[in-house]
């Protein structure tokens, strides 16, 4: 949720990407973030394409764990 509070008061035009995992266990309070902010945000949950999404990103913000390491090697 701290990427989510850190976006919303950017005044740029940018497309977000939220990548969710099977380990996420903190949906009610992301839709809660999600439904207070002015910024639209996309939500995928457990993608079978992570790694093109992840070539297709400028920017990712990743909380760590295999993920982190998926990312480095791209």
């Amino acid at each position: 949720m701290q990427a989510v509070e850190a976006l919303r008061p950017l005044d740029t035009d940018i497309d977000v990407e939220i990548v969710l995992g099977q380990g996420f266990v903190h949906g009610g309070q992301l839709n809660e973030a999600l439904v207070n902010s002015p910024r639209n945000f996309d939500v995928c949950e457990n993608p079978i394409d992570l790694a093109k999404r992840m070539r297709a990103a400028d920017l990712g913000i990743i909380s760590g764990g295999l993920t982190m390491f998926e990312a480095a090697y791209l």
